[in-house]
């Protein structure tokens, strides 16, 4: 995982960094869907979860499947 704050407003953020990583969060945004009821809302849910299983595949064939720190 990659983690950062953001100098401005101190907010830390974090990336996953490995295939296991980006699964488990794509799990997370399938389990804490309910608050996207409209179409538009769902579509997006829909392009996130696509953008996360990209870089889910990108780390795959960089050969980052689990993350050893």
């Amino acid at each position: 995982m990659k983690y950062w704050k953001d100098e401005e407003t101190g907010i830390p953020y974090y990336q996953p960094d490995s295939t296991r990583e980006w699964l488990e969060e794509i799990i997370g945004v399938g389990f804490d869907y309910d608050d996207r009821q409209t179409s538009d809302e769902l579509k997006d849910l829909i392009d996130e979860i696509v953008s996360m299983s990209i870089k889910a595949l990108r780390c795959l064939d960089d050969g980052k499947i689990e993350n050893k720190e």
